[in-house]
């Protein structure tokens, strides 16, 4: 039975048919290159830090890597939730803080109210904040630093983009 090419109908929703001809297996190569990439480059941690046990029972963590920055919210033993938001989707990043703690606040049209992370230790929140605020620059901006292979140097450079200097 021969394969055709194209799309059919199945179960209310589009399949495409490879007909194993040497085009389909190069569009599903470069599908499958471009996912590799991604994957990579999501795999890149570039911060991470959790809130202070004791004020928070079970603690949080909060990731930033080149694609997205996700919160993994523990409520429970063996229970966790994880909401990830792409540095394109960020609207504004705020850090509320006190003497010793702070509150990052990520503000995007998906999470209303903002998501929240509370009990970071300041310098973490405004580290993760500067972090933020320079990958939100840099992506609007259009420069793209994914064969960046000096992670500690990027930081540093992000860092110093997205900080926010409060001297006079």
């Amino acid at each position: 039975m021969n394969q055709v090419a194209g799309s059919e109908l199945h179960n209310g929703q589009s399949v495409v048919i490879n007909t194993g001809k040497k085009e389909d297996k190069s569009r599903e190569e470069k599908v499958l290159s471009s996912l590799e990439e991604l994957r990579k480059a999501s795999d890149r941690t570039l911060y991470k830090a959790k809130t202070v046990f004791p004020f928070v029972l079970f603690p949080d963590t909060v990731i930033v890597d080149y694609q997205k920055i996700s919160i993994v919210t523990r409520e429970f033993l063996n229970s966790e939730r994880v909401d990830a938001i792409n540095h394109e989707d960020l609207k504004n990043v705020e850090v509320v803080s006190g003497p010793l703690f702070a509150t990052l606040l990520l503000k995007t049209d998906q999470f209303n109210p903002p998501l929240t992370v509370s009990y970071l230790h300041k310098n973490d929140a405004l580290k993760i904040r500067n972090i933020l605020n320079g990958l939100m620059t840099a992506n609007h901006a259009k420069v793209h630093f994914e064969d960046v292979t000096n992670k500690k140097k990027l930081v540093k450079e992000l860092e110093q983009i997205g900080s926010v200097d409060i001297s006079e």
